[in-house]
């Protein structure tokens, strides 16, 4: 952890690692709702969430893998810098 004028900043890996495997982990559900019930309201049926529940699936592992990749490059940055 560095300071700088009295507050602290943390720049690690894990850091970046646990605000982006956060973010991503309560945005993709919310966003995967939202495009289904557009569909719904689109077609003025309820629409099949199969397809949606998948990609709400697949957007929770990119999530967690793109932190991953983030966490990683900051690490490796800050170790190098």
């Amino acid at each position: 952890m560095r300071t700088a004028r009295g507050r602290a900043y943390e720049l690690s890996g894990s850091a970046v690692f646990n605000f982006g495997t956060a973010g991503g982990l309560l945005l993709v559900p919310f966003l995967t709702l939202a495009a289904w019930l557009f569909a719904c309201a689109r077609s003025g049926t309820v629409e099949n969430g199969d397809g949606y529940f998948l990609l709400s699936l697949v957007g929770l592992f990119a999530a967690i893998v793109l932190a991953a990749v983030a966490g990683i490059l900051v690490g490796i940055g800050t170790a190098v810098f």
